[in-house]
């Protein structure tokens, strides 16, 4: 009789400890292979350049002839799939919104105020409520992560568009 208690007992106690588990998956960033900078040119009169940043440099700079400047800001404007890329980036940051948004209590405030009267005297009656409305203890981390991976998703949509920017501008380029 002791001997399936207590054969019990610890099977409860493991599921509730693994119960207690998170699911937050364990990632680590990795540096990129392929340097984030330029070696600068040196010029005249000076020892030592200054590297420039890559993500700094912009197509202008690079593309210097004014009428392919002018092809590539046409082809920047009516572009559909860029469009469509800027909407995916707008539509990813609604979403990180709302999903940081239940990381706080929604407090809901209601008031209301009644005249009555006529022949009788004048009554008047005024009411306020305030209260939380919904809010979700975050125990094991689930609102965070989803907030965590629409965050992600934001910055993933954004670096669409801007690679769809990228590759629109080689191609017209080439």
């Amino acid at each position: 009789m002791r001997k399936p208690m207590m054969a019990s007992l610890a099977l409860a106690v493991s599921l509730v400890v693994s119960g207690c588990s998170t699911l937050e998956p364990r990632s680590t960033e990795v540096a990129p292979a392929i340097p984030s900078q330029w070696p600068g040119t040196a010029t005249a009169g000076a020892e030592t350049a200054t590297p420039m940043e890559v993500a700094d440099i912009g197509w202008r700079d690079f593309f210097v002839d004014p009428r392919l400047q002018t092809v590539i800001t046409q082809s920047l404007e009516n572009n559909r799939d860029l469009r469509v890329a800027v909407l995916n980036v707008e539509r990813a940051r609604a979403q990180y919104r709302i999903q940081r948004a239940d990381r706080v209590p929604a407090v809901g405030v209601q008031g209301q105020m009644t005249r009555s009267g006529g022949d009788a005297p004048v009554t008047e009656q005024f009411s306020a409520n305030l209260g939380v409305v919904e809010f979700e203890l975050d125990l094991f981390g689930r609102v965070r992560n989803l907030s965590q991976a629409a965050l992600q998703q934001y910055f993933a949509e954004a670096a669409n568009r801007r690679s769809a920017q990228l590759s629109l501008v080689a191609e017209v380029a080439n």
